[in-house]
């Protein structure tokens, strides 16, 4: 039923992209190779490392990556929950080995401002739409609050978990972005490096 669920939103995008004015398919086909589309995404729960060689000799895979999805958002923002109206990533090689960044798949295109450097735990990046409705601009300080797997598991069990109750810490908005998860359901995409986790 999920996999129904989200073709049938993949096809309802294609039509009103290709009902749209020509300019605007070709922004959305220069975007999903500005950034290397990905298209498919598969949630794992614990070492992927089997899906992955699956997915590696399955016919037609060019790539596949893994990333970590984080519950870490921006202090205050309570009404952003990650990994519901929040998508907040952090590429890593893969599971054995997170000494170093290889992100090639979903890159963030910049828009304003650069890439955080992925050797600093304190440079993120945002998707425009967050930017905006958290009215930061790059170069501005923020505070990020985490949420433990007690709190996570709480919550994803009904319970209501309280305050996030992982550490703060403080980041630097270095750059502004846009993939092809804004035009999702999320108000904003958070871009963070394994360092961050």
């Amino acid at each position: 039923m999920l996999l129904a669920a989200a073709g049938a939103l993949v096809i309802g995008v294609v039509l009103a992209v290709v009902s749209g004015a020509e300019q605007t398919s070709t922004a959305m086909d220069r975007l999903r190779a500005q950034t290397n589309a990905s298209d498919v995404v598969f949630g794992v729960d614990g070492d992927p490392g089997a899906l992955l060689n699956v997915l590696a000799a399955a016919p037609g895979v060019l790539e596949t990556e893994v990333v970590r999805v984080l519950f870490v958002r921006p202090s205050g923002a309570d009404d952003l929950f990650p990994s519901y109206n929040l998508l907040t990533v952090a590429p890593i090689t893969s599971p054995a080995d997170v000494s170093t960044d290889v992100h090639s798949i979903d890159v963030p295109f910049i828009v304003e401002g650069r890439a955080a450097d992925e050797h600093r735990a304190d440079e993120v990046t945002m998707s425009d739409a967050l930017v905006a409705a958290l009215e930061l601009q790059v170069g501005d300080e923020l505070v990020l609050e985490s949420m433990s797997s007690a709190w996570v598991d709480s919550a994803y069990s009904g319970q209501i978990p309280g305050p996030p109750d992982g550490p703060k810490v403080t980041v630097e908005l270095v750059g502004v972005t846009r993939t092809l998860a804004d035009f999702d359901r999320y108000v904003g995409v958070l871009n963070l490096y394994h360092r961050f986790s």
